[in-house]
């Protein structure tokens, strides 16, 4: 029973021996970006032992070093970070594109269409006047270089966009196979019975930022391997023990494909995450092939500018009298319109009047000034609204845009801090916490000692001094 005291002092150093490096680890990683708070699990051996009747207690043990993490809060934050990293991602690129159009301001489209209708007033008050031609065609040469370029501008935008998507496919790759390397040493130090936390937490960083550019499910098998699939648990799968499956760009503004593993791809969409709200902005708010983008809106405006001011224009007379038949715009869309060469270079066959042979007639310049104003001329292939209104109802439904992604990403990120908040009281290291715990398990640790110091005193006696009475 003596030895069997010995024994249990031991078991003890070791075991608090052991809570005391745990808690060193947890101060040492207190600023460790993704480390999750560890504790060692003591339990009280049960095998008795050295001698031990069944009635005495055989000591303690760390059999376990375990990370203190909620399963179903970690779950949480991922479904949450999907949705703040689209809305985050919208928020960015429309707030950009916001700026391109400048409105309300002195240099946007509205000031400029009203300088431009404006010149059509004053024409049509003097049709005679070199100066009031020229400066019709310059104004209208101002206004038409300022579609182009706020076309152009959405076009880079949408150029950019695009190389993100490439760059970001390029991100979840590595983050893909990181990890499926990381299942590999897991499950490994797993099957020799070593608690892989460290790696664990290496990998839950992963996840996180995984979760945040796609919308994804997981699950942790029984050799702590996870299985990565997109969008839900029934999807394509993306990580499945040490194997990945990696994703493309499949071209210049190409869908999102995934390997099968075998040299062959296919299309996959993601539900969510901030990959998905970069193909949004690229194929819905930029796309000129997309009914109701902005880009085709844009589109709209100047394909109505251009069919309202021609199909009056070519009907009027120049200044000598003679029917032009010229187009005042050339081009067709946002992409090319411009003023007509021939009127910039001779203002004088901008078509004024309504007949020929009146020098003094301005009256289809005033014809195209009032229908500016009042004429349903956009879209041009359904009109609904005049130009002026039509980009009035542009430039409105993109600050609302701006307002939702803006609102929905403040709203969504509130809710992750939140979470992650509570998380981080759950697992995170509290210092004052693991400072208690140094007290603690350094105590019981020279208590144990004690003991050890007190059955070695007598286990002295015992052998020193048993057989010597009478001597």
């Amino acid at each position: 029973m003596s030895f069997f005291g010995l024994n249990i002092a031991l078991r003890g150093l070791t075991a608090q021996r052991q809570a005391l490096d745990v808690t060193s680890h947890n101060i040492s990683n207190a600023n460790t970006e993704g480390y999750t708070r560890q504790e060692a699990v003591l339990k009280a051996t049960t095998d008795a032992g050295w001698g031990s009747i069944g009635r005495v207690g055989s000591g303690v043990e760390a059999n376990e070093v375990r990370r203190v993490r909620d399963a179903l809060l970690d779950r949480q934050i991922r479904n949450q970070m999907a949705s703040l990293g689209s809305w985050e991602t919208k928020d960015r690129y429309l707030e950009e594109i916001e700026l391109v159009f400048n409105e309300p301001s002195d240099e946007g489209f509205n000031a400029q269409f009203s300088e431009f209708w404006g010149a059509w007033q004053d024409l049509s008050g003097s049709p005679d006047s070199y100066a009031a031609r020229a400066g019709l065609a310059q104004t209208a040469s101002v206004l038409t270089d300022l579609l182009r370029r706020d076309y152009q501008q959405m076009s880079d935008i949408r150029e950019q966009v695009d190389t993100d998507i490439e760059a970001k496919v390029t991100e979840l790759n590595g983050w893909l196979e990181d990890i499926a390397e990381l299942n590999a040493q897991i499950a490994n130090e797993r099957s020799v019975g070593l608690d892989p936390n460290d790696l664990s937490d290496r990998r839950d960083l992963l996840l996180n930022e995984l979760s945040k550019a796609l919308k994804v499910d997981y699950e942790e098998g029984t050799d702590g391997s996870v299985t990565v699939r997109l969008n839900s648990a029934s999807g394509e799968t993306l990580v499945q023990g040490d194997d990945h499956y990696s994703l493309r760009r499949n071209g210049s503004m190409g869908a999102i494909q995934r390997s099968d593993g075998a040299g062959g791809w296919t299309d996959i969409s993601p539900e969510d995450g901030e990959l998905r709200g970069m193909l949004d902005t690229r194929d819905t708010v930029l796309n000129t092939s997309s009914n109701g983008s902005l880009a085709n809106r844009l589109n709209e405006l100047a394909k109505g500018l251009i069919e309202l001011v021609n199909g009056y224009h070519t009907v009027g007379y120049a200044q000598d009298g003679t029917t032009t038949g010229v187009n005042f715009f050339s081009g067709s869309d946002a992409l090319d319109i411009a003023v007509n060469s021939t009127i910039v270079s001779d203002p004088t066959t901008i078509a004024a009047a309504s007949a020929g042979g009146e020098a003094g007639n301005g009256e289809q310049a005033l014809a195209i000034a009032q229908r500016l104003q009042t004429e349903l001329g956009v879209p041009a292939s359904s009109p609904t609204t005049t130009v002026s209104g039509w980009y009035e109802a542009f430039i409105a439904k993109l600050g609302v845009d701006v307002q939702q992604a803006k609102t929905m990403f403040d709203n969504q990120q509130l809710l992750v801090d939140h979470l992650e908040t509570n998380r981080e009281s759950y697992s995170g290291v509290s210092l004052d916490e693991e400072a208690v715990n140094l007290i603690r398990f350094e105590r019981a640790y020279q208590a144990s000692a004690r003991v050890m110091t007190a059955v070695d005193e007598m286990l002295e006696k015992l052998i020193n001094g048993v057989g010597l009475v009478g001597r």
